[in-house]
């Protein structure tokens, strides 16, 4: 039995690059906005339970699917099917664009953007362009629902400390590239 990996990484391309490696019968797409950060190598802390959705790339609602969605649920990660993962992944990329670099530049929490009008005003500037980016590679997303749901992700993890901010402090490599870089590649070869 071969088992599938699930990509819950920031950014876009992902799960091309696995497949690349394994195959894409081997690959489901994933995208979560539970929130933790490192303590120690070995010693993380959860700060917040976010959204959790696994998928086909295809939309197929498979049994792979469904067993890895209950062995999630089982183990008390509350998680959905979608039956979109492309769509679903893309908005967690706006998400990740509109949050990570406020945060990063700043070492704001996520919800720092909520209290700040400046901070505000530019999360909504990026997702205004990264929303247009999308809906021209054929997403058919609403700037104002995407709004609320960064919105949203900001209020559940709160607390949080974005991954991107974490990498800063912890003078490691961001996912910078993965997540706006892709977002301005995609923009400028499709216009």
């Amino acid at each position: 039995i071969k088992c599938p990996v699930i990509s819950f990484q920031n950014g876009l391309g992902n799960a091309d690059v696995i497949a690349s490696n394994i195959g894409w019968d081997r690959v489901l797409g994933g995208t979560t906005s539970i929130g933790s950060f490192k303590i120690t190598p070995f010693h993380y802390k959860h700060t917040a339970w976010g959204r959790t959705k696994i998928g086909e790339m295809d939309g197929r609602p498979t049994k792979r699917v469904h067993s890895t969605i209950q062995a999630l649920n089982d183990v008390g990660i509350p998680t959905e099917l979608s039956t979109n993962i492309k769509k679903d992944i893309w908005a967690t990329v706006i998400a990740n664009a509109c949050i990570n670099p406020v945060t990063a530049i700043g070492n704001y929490k996520n919800g720092s953007i909520l209290n700040s009008r400046g901070l505000k005003d530019i999360a909504s500037c990026v997702a205004d362009e990264a929303t247009a980016v999308a809906n021209k590679l054929g997403n058919e997303f609403d700037v104002n629902v995407v709004k609320e749901f960064v919105f949203e992700v900001c209020r559940m993890t709160h607390d949080n400390l974005s991954s991107m901010a974490q990498d800063i402090l912890n003078g490691k490599c961001t996912e910078i590239q993965q997540i706006t870089g892709e977002i301005i590649r995609l923009g400028k070869k499709n216009g």
